[in-house]
């Protein structure tokens, strides 16, 4: 459900630095301190997040989570994640159709798993998370 992209060994990232690959949660949490505990950064197999996934393991290294006091328009929580992970407009545009098509239209979290394609249940509720996408894209060189 969960596969890992190795940077060493998969040639198209060796060959290329600024790819990525990102899988995306955005939704809505009660507290920080929930979405910190839901999403056990620190020890991952401990957390909810992962059983909810279908996995045993990802390496904490490897996840990002953001989370404001209020909800805000998913427009405005969409773009100050793409200014964040560095993508191209194009992603920007795919991330709020998907948002839309999971229903996601106020939001105050975000979680991102980087180097990981998540393969499982895509309507699944992630704790007020929406997994919105797998995203493969050049990080955007800062001018």
């Amino acid at each position: 459900m969960l596969e890992f992209i190795d940077r060493y060994a998969d040639e198209r990232f060796k060959n290329n630095t600024r790819l990525k690959v990102v899988s995306i949660w955005i939704g809505s949490v009660s507290d920080k301190k929930s979405l910190k505990k839901y999403i056990s950064a620190e020890a991952p197999e401990n957390g909810q997040f992962v059983r909810d996934m279908g996995a045993e393991w990802f390496d904490h290294d490897f996840i990002a989570g953001g989370y404001q006091k209020r909800d805000g328009p998913v427009e405005q929580v969409v773009n100050e994640l793409v200014q964040a992970l560095g993508c191209p407009q194009q992603i920007r545009q795919v991330l709020l159709m998907n948002c839309t098509k999971r229903g996601v239209q106020q939001a105050n979290a975000t979680v991102c798993l980087m180097q990981h394609v998540y393969k499982g249940d895509e309507h699944r509720d992630f704790n007020g998370l929406a997994f919105v996408g797998n995203y493969e894209y050049e990080h955007i060189l800062d001018a």
